[in-house]
This record gives C-alpha cells, sequence and structure tokens, in this order.
C-alpha cells in the first residue's frame, strides 16, 4: 500500500503560491555548512553551486559541484546533497501538487571543513572567512548551520562565546549576515544557539498545511542557553517531506520521504521574505 504523500513544502510553509522556479531567491547568496556530493539533479544549479573545501593543511579549494564526474567523486557528502535539493529542487507532479524547492534560483555554497575531525573549529572559521573575502559576487545573506553544536561537548552549559562555530561565524555576523540554526534534536542536548543566531525549533504537522492537524513534537528542545536566553525564536514543520530521488525504480521513485527532524527545510519559515519577495503570504 503506497504511503500518503505529504502537502508540498512551500504550502507547509504558509506560502500562498509556490515558488517561481527562476525567481525565488534569485541574486541571494546561501551558504551551507556540510560536505556534499555531485549527482545529476544539482546539475540544474549549473554556476550557481559551488563546494568550498577546506583540507588539513588549511588550505581552502573550490569547485563546481554540477560540473564534476559523480562517478569519481567517492567522498562521502549525501546530507548536504539531500539539503541542496530540498532547497533547490526543480518541479515535480505529485498527485496534482506541485513540490518545489523554496529558492531554487538562488546561489548555494557549500562549506566543507572537514567535519569530526581535529582542528574543525579552525577549519570551519578559515572556511567562512575565506568565502567572505573571496565571494562577494556570491552576495551572501544567509548560513545555514544545522549541526552548529556538534564541535563542542553537548552537555556542559557555558557561555554560547566559548562554542567553536560561534568563534568561526563571527565575523559574519559582524558583517550582518544572518545565521540560521536548528534548535536541537533532543531535550538531552542543551547547548542551544546564542540570541545572534536565529534558533528554529520544530512541531509535527502531520505532512500537511492544515494546522487543525498539527500538533507539538514531544522531545523539542527549549529553554535557556548558558547565556540565559531562552530558546528556541520560532517553529517550522520537523517531519516528512518530498525530494527527488534517483535509484528507485518503484512507483514512489520520483520522491523521496525525508523522515527525523526536518533540519534544514524548517529552517525556510523565516526565508520567505528574503528569498520570495513577490510572494502573498
Amino acid at each position: 500500500m503506497d504511503r500518503a504523500i505529504p502537502d508540498p513544502t512551500w504550502k507547509r510553509l504558509g506560502f500562498a503560491e509556490q515558488p517561481d522556479f527562476h525567481t525565488s531567491g534569485l541574486g541571494v547568496g546561501i551558504v551551507i555548512i556540510d560536505s556534499i556530493k555531485p549527482h545529476h539533479l544539482v546539475n540544474h544549479l549549473n554556476t550557481r553551486i559551488k563546494c568550498v573545501a577546506v583540507h588539513e593543511n588549511m588550505t581552502v579549494t573550490v569547485r563546481d559541484i554540477s560540473s564534476m564526474n559523480r562517478e569519481e567523486d567517492k567522498q562521502k557528502g549525501e546530507h548536504g546533497l539531500m539539503s541542496v535539493l530540498a532547497l533547490a529542487h526543480e518541479p515535480i507532479l505529485l498527485e496534482e501538487q506541485i513540490h518545489v524547492g523554496i529558492a531554487p534560483a538562488a546561489t548555494f555554497i557549500v562549506l566543507d571543513h572537514g567535519a569530526f575531525t581535529t582542528g574543525e573549529g579552525e577549519r570551519l572559521k578559515k572556511g567562512m572567512d575565506w568565502i567572505l573575502e573571496h565571494g562577494v559576487e556570491w552576495n551572501i545573506k544567509i548560513i545555514l548551520s544545522t549541526g552548529w553544536q556538534a564541535l563542542d561537548n553537548e552537555v556542559h552549559l557555558k557561555n554560547t562565546s566559548e562554542n567553536s562555530t560561534v568563534k568561526a561565524l563571527a565575523t559574519a555576523v559582524q558583517q550582518g549576515i544572518l545565521v540560521i540554526c536548528s534548535n536541537g534534536n533532543t531535550r538531552l542536548n542543551n547547548i542551544m544557539p546564542p540570541i545572534q543566531y536565529l534558533a528554529v525549533g520544530g512541531y509535527v504537522d502531520r505532512g500537511k498545511a492544515d494546522r487543525s492537524l498539527h500538533v507539538p513534537f514531544p522531545d523539542e528542545p527549549y529553554g535557556r542557553n548558558g547565556d540565559g536566553h531562552f530558546r528556541p525564536d520560532i517553529l517550522a514543520p520537523r517531519l516528512h517531506l518530498t525530494i527527488p530521488l534517483m535509484k528507485l525504480k518503484i512507483r514512489v521513485s520520483a520522491y523521496l520521504f525525508m523522515g527525523g527532524p526536518l533540519e534544514l527545510l524548517r529552517l525556510w519559515l523565516v526565508l520567505r521574505p528574503i528569498c520570495s519577495p513577490n510572494f502573498r503570504v
């Protein structure tokens, strides 16, 4: 039996109409802190998707994901790929509803700073500073950092200024760039974001735009961070979204249900006035 298809993400986030594939996010640069692998489903972005990588020797390289031979690239990067697809995939029609990325016309810079290895915080700062110095034409307005607390101990409550990610992104914040991050995935994690970041928590919308069906997420973290500020700032849908998938050959091969925390997608609730100024909400 087929699983019910969720409403389009743009509808669940409150858009009155679907994002325009050619103009939504046009001229806006978005940094996604993650790793990524090339795939033909992002080729439509052409030169609007870059991967900036910081290596162990602190050298920085930049590459065009859409022009790479995906057979030659064996690096892990499914999470970053899924994130970009969720935000910028081409329109697909499922049960008479159009699913499309929220800002498919934006420019995406995936910052791969060598996660879960020594010196990660230093490389994150190196990569972010490099982007700010060399990427003027990208017009960076937003940084999406879902795993912002991953570099530090997730139990000890301390001032957020001591966090490695906060230190690495300080220059960007000083320049007025908006940092959006997940508030966390469990109440056991009390390293909640600083007030300088837009912290987004989640609720369960059961895949539907109808607000009468929405319920709280039972393990949504909330409370005061190490600075005494209550987090998160806003809530957005947490579970179940559709994105293109490339391998399955059964009927549902046109889409993939992403379960678990809606990480990146729920952050986009606040991006409507930035990426889609012509929308009627």
